[in-house]
Order: structure tokens, then C-alpha cells, then sequence
């Protein structure tokens, strides 16, 4: 750890010369001081040394060193407690959550994860919030572990906390559930979806028209080619063939999503929800 702004330091200075300066008990503990925004502290008969970016040991050699100056046989001891400016707030969502000093600059989400215990377990596909300055930085814990480049090094005054993955999807018609279902996994197909739901109605479905409904916002609106044409799009699924099922697998759910297991034609359902575009084509980019 490097001594920051904002940490407190304790001094304590030992001395076995009989008529010590620092008093006769030979040990004399200083007065806490907190490291000033130069990074300064103020010790007796060295006045003000910036102690900011050494470590805790540095600094100790450093103020005996002025000090032996003036006595010759004192001896210091050091003790350093972290301010916020080296410290990180685990907030929530782990099974310790508290205030956590920064060991050094390189110290990384995952290393603090592994001190409080990692995510709560009944938490459903955990997400990490880091909240550094005004601005919310977001990651699925799953995507953490995996990729080390997101591994990023904490700073000091982070705030982090993890909580549930929020998204949710409906499920409706002739499908083998209807009802509202939160997303298990971070990447959840519409072929996954099925299966988690229990599939169609085997006696009332129509298997060429299951419909996913989604709702954009207006500023993702585009020409249909880099973007949807319009807010509201609905895609077709085919389970009846090979190409369907393969598009179903590649095609992600998004939060709110609406999977609509059609019960007639496909062409009435079309004419009622206005737009449709086929599946398989939007995940092979055509």
C-alpha cells in the first residue's frame, strides 16, 4: 500500500537515551496526523515531510533518518489506517460488504471479490456496478471471471455493488408456460427460452408461428438494415425446420421481450401485430 491524502498515520517514536527530549518512558506516541492534500504530515523536530506515495515502511526509514539528526538512538514505528482515497466500497450484493484498503495500484475487482466472499449466492446471474466519480460502469460477474481484460485495477473512492440481473421475459399463447420469467443466464437464446418454458402446446400451437415481440426505443430506430425500421418488430420462428431452429439458437433475448405461441395461420397474427421480419434473416445479417 502507498501512503495517500486522507490516510491517517500513526508515529511512534522509541528512545533509551535516560534524558530522552521525548520523556522518560522512552516510548512516545505521537499524535495521529492525517496526510494533508501536499501529502504532508507534521512530526516534532522534523516539521513537515511528505510522506504521499511511499509505502508505510519508506516512510518509517525516512522519518528516522531527520530524526536521528537530533536523536541519535530513537527508533520509529509506523502505522498507517487508509482513507477513502485508498480505500474501495464493496457496498452490497457480497457476503462482506464493507470498506476495503488498497494493498497497491494494481489491485484488482477480482481481488477484492475474493477478500469479501464473491457475490451473494442467492443472487439470480449476478451483475457488478462500479460507480467511479458521476459515472456507473456495468458487468455480469460471469463475463468478469472470463474475460481478463475486464479485470480492471480498483481505484481509491470506487464504489461497487452487485445485484440481481433485472431482465425479464414474457411468455404467452400457446406456449408451455404463460407467465413473466426472469433471464437465468447472462446470453439466453429464443431456442432456450422455448425449452426453459416447456416448449408449445402440443395440441393447439401452430409451430410455424412463434412470434417474438420486441419494443425499441425511438433513438434506435434505423433504416432496418443498421438498426430496426421501426419501435415495434416482430420475429418469426419456424420450429418445422432446420433453418428455424438454427436461427432460434443464434437469436438473443432481450429484457421485456414477449414470446407469443400463435394458435391459427401466421398470416392473421401478422396483419394484427403490423410488422414482421423473419428471424433467420436478421441473425444472418441479410
Amino acid at each position: 500500500m502507498m501512503i495517500a491524502a486522507g490516510d491517517t498515520v500513526q508515529v511512534t517514536i522509541w528512545d533509551a537515551e535516560e534524558n530522552s527530549i521525548f520523556g522518560a518512558a522512552g516510548v512516545t506516541p505521537l499524535q495521529p496526523e492525517i496526510v494533508s492534500a501536499d501529502g504532508s504530515i507534521f512530526v516534532p523536530y522534523i516539521g513537515s515531510l511528505r510522506v504521499a506515495g511511499m509505502a508505510p515502511t519508506t516512510a518509517r526509514e525516512r522519518i528516522e533518518e531527520e530524526l536521528i539528526r537530533t536523536v541519535p538512538s530513537a527508533q520509529v514505528q509506523l502505522t498507517v489506517e487508509p482513507g477513502q482515497t485508498n480505500t474501495a466500497n464493496l457496498a452490497a450484493g457480497v457476503s462482506a460488504p464493507g470498506l476495503y484498503p488498497l494493498p497497491n495500484r494494481n489491485f484488482k475487482i477480482l481481488d477484492l471479490f475474493s477478500q469479501a466472499g464473491g457475490p451473494r449466492p442467492d443472487l439470480n446471474s449476478p451483475q457488478v456496478r462500479l460507480v467511479r466519480g458521476s459515472r456507473t460502469y456495468g458487468i455480469p460477474f460471469e463475463r468478469l471471471l472470463s474475460d481478463p481484460g475486464a479485470n480492471i485495477a480498483v481505484r481509491g473512492g470506487d464504489r461497487i455493488f452487485v445485484e440481481d440481473d433485472k431482465r425479464q421475459f414474457i411468455a404467452l399463447g400457446a406456449t408451455g408456460a404463460q407467465s413473466i420469467f426472469d433471464f437465468p443466464e447472462i446470453e439466453f437464446s429464443a431456442l432456450e427460452a422455448l425449452a426453459f418454458i416447456g416448449g408449445v402446446n402440443a395440441g393447439s400451437a401452430n409451430p410455424e408461428g412463434i412470434l417474438i415481440l420486441r419494443e425499441y426505443a425511438q433513438s434506435a430506430v434505423k433504416d432496418g438494415i443498421a438498426g430496426p425500421p421501426q419501435e415495434r418488430v416482430v420475429f418469426t420462428i419456424d420450429l418445422t425446420s432446420a433453418d428455424g431452429l438454427f436461427s432460434a439458437g443464434n437469436f438473443m433475448l432481450e429484457g421485456d421481450d414477449l414470446i407469443y405461441g400463435t394458435e391459427s395461420a401466421l398470416g392473421p397474427a401478422l396483419t394484427l401485430f403490423g410488422l414482421t421480419n423473419n428471424l433467420a434473416s436478421v441473425v444472418s445479417g441479410n
